[in-house]
């Protein structure tokens, strides 16, 4: 008679396979339930990232008779006369006016190595695209068109079904987009003159503020941000960052 309490060891190989089996997918769906819990905070503290670029409610062009200022690199009547304090640096300038708001402008195109590296380092316009892609706009500090795509993605992308690979490639490109706009409310497609881009904000609602990502035509990019502390109301109209980006000139830096 077999010993009843003879060991069977497909029978203990099997337990413990489905043991294993069981702790690796425990542990795959407690990785996926962090992982999303993380992303959905991110979530909740950039509401704006839903915002899309959207063409200007308002094209009107104001009459501007205040200062023409040179500051790295560009040229630019703005519609504020009376200049309170000025910083000039070799990529940055900072100017804060009596009867207006500050103006910050950044001078990214000095900034274009990995631009160059890319240019420099790849053999056809495919691959330098897809470097691109990879690199992103804010750190490349070029590419109208990149920016124009990066600020596209929305959060609606995201699905629990993503694979980690897809999940985690729309995560980065919702970081870069967060980058970009900040704690803009609107988010606007602009054109004039020698710039085209994007406007950062809506001059009429709160924090009033804008910021400008502007490219010229050799795609290179120049940020402007408007901004006045503490601001309560409106201190710059629609018409008058238009007029802004309308008078915008590049002039040759040192």
């Amino acid at each position: 008679m077999r010993n009843q309490w003879e060991v069977k060891w497909w029978r203990v190989g099997l337990v413990l396979a489905i043991i294993f089996v069981t702790i690796y997918a425990t542990e795959i769906i407690w990785e996926q339930y962090a992982d999303w819990r993380e992303i959905n905070v991110f979530l909740r503290e950039n509401p704006n990232l839903a915002n899309v670029p959207i063409p200007l409610p308002d094209k009107s062009v104001a009459n501007l008779d205040g200062s023409r200022l040179e500051l790295v690199g560009l040229s630019m009547q703005v519609p504020w006369k009376e200049i309170w304090r000025r910083w000039d640096f070799k990529t940055v300038s900072t100017v804060s006016f009596k009867d207006g708001p500050g103006l910050d402008i950044f001078d990214l195109s000095r900034a274009m190595v990995m631009e160059r590296a890319i240019q420099s380092h790849t053999k056809d316009k495919q691959e330098v695209e897809a470097e691109r892609r990879l690199v992103g706009s804010h750190a490349l500090n070029c590419c109208h068109d990149l920016m124009a795509s990066e600020l596209t993605v929305k959060p609606s992308e995201l699905r629990w079904w993503n694979t980690f690979l897809t999940r985690h490639r729309t995560l980065v490109r919702l970081e870069r987009k967060s980058m970009d706009i900040g704690d803009s409310n609107a988010i606007f497609e602009i054109s004039a003159g020698e710039m085209r881009g994007f406007q950062m904000g809506n001059p009429a609602a709160a924090p009033y503020g804008v910021t400008l990502e502007l490219f010229d035509r050799n795609d290179r990019r120049h940020e402007i941000r408007i901004s006045q502390y503490r601001a309560n109301h409106p201190f710059l109209t629609q018409a008058e960052v238009n007029a802004i980006v309308a008078s915008i000139r590049t002039v040759p830096t040192n």
